[in-house]
């Protein structure tokens, strides 16, 4: 088993770490800024439990777009959370292209405010938490191959990631 923690704090932006894919993520008051910016880390990981502690700006609105959490973009594969105008979804894509959804109901306490969205991926499926609380689980059409950590905020404000880790993976290369 394998763990790993992304403090920006103490490696800043770390482009032997990350491909910048748009835009270029910056360091700002020792959390990374993504503002209309994307980024995915070079290393790949099988299952394991991936927490993201995140500051969105505000409750999703028209017209937003983020995304974080685990994605193999020349596959397909992923397992996210992604705001898509004014829901957040959980979701999963397997090798296949067969796609799982679910949209989860926005609580006011996590506008403007970090919380620690939390992916855990295993054989028998993939789990959606936020701030302990389990929003979403999918047992069909979850990936089976490795990942990498994806962040992308497509949106002109500012989404700050405090840390990522990653806990008990299978497979980290």
């Amino acid at each position: 088993m394998f763990n790993f923690n992304y403090d920006p704090q103490r490696q800043g932006y770390d482009t032997g770490l990350w491909k910048t894919l748009v835009g270029t993520p910056t360091v700002s008051s020792n959390d990374l800024l993504f503002n209309a910016d994307s980024a995915i880390q070079y290393a790949d990981c099988l299952r394991g439990c991936y927490n993201f502690k995140i500051t969105l700006p505000a409750a999703p609105a028209a017209g937003d777009d983020k995304t974080f959490g685990l994605s193999s973009l020349n596959k397909g594969t992923k397992a996210v959370f992604k705001i898509v105008d004014d829901a957040l979804n959980c979701v999963t894509t397997d090798e296949k292209g067969e796609t799982n959804t679910a949209i989860i109901p926005w609580v006011a306490a996590w506008s403007s405010a970090a919380a620690i969205y939390q992916i855990k991926w295993s054989g028998q499926g993939v789990g959606f938490f936020v701030n302990g609380e389990q929003v979403a689980t999918f047992t069909e059409n979850v990936p089976n191959s490795p990942m990498s950590v994806y962040i992308a905020n497509a949106d002109a404000d500012n989404m700050l990631v405090s840390y990522i880790e990653g806990l008990g993976i299978e497979s980290y290369l």
